[in-house]
């Protein structure tokens, strides 16, 4: 049984509007309040990404159920943007691993 320390918000869908003075705007939908287990990285976890030329900053446990492959999560606690990597499910696991990389708090991907 997985105890959740933590929780995060998944970006689910970005959208582009155009505002009354003929701006763009960005309105971004998330999932809110996803229980989380952070952990931290293993040395085959950083090996990996060095190999594929980024950096392991993060692992983050989810219920499965609640991902869909989406790219981005946001500690809700922090505000830590963070981006998936790689993603690593057990046959027996209702869980699933998301190594993700670190970034900046308003850094657009």
């Amino acid at each position: 049984m997985t105890m959740w320390n933590k929780s995060v918000k998944i970006l689910t869908g970005k959208e582009t509007e155009t505002d009354e003075d003929g701006f763009d705007t960005f309105k971004e939908s998330y999932l809110e309040n996803v229980p989380a287990n952070f952990t931290t990285t293993t040395r085959n976890d950083q090996i990996i990404a060095n190999q594929s030329g980024y950096s392991a900053d993060q692992n983050i446990e989810i219920a499965a159920c609640n991902y869909n492959g989406e790219n981005i999560l946001i500690d809700e606690e922090t505000g830590y943007r963070y981006e998936v990597k790689r993603t690593f499910q057990s046959d027996k696991s209702m869980n699933i691993v998301l190594t993700c990389e670190r970034r900046e708090r308003d850094e657009q991907i």
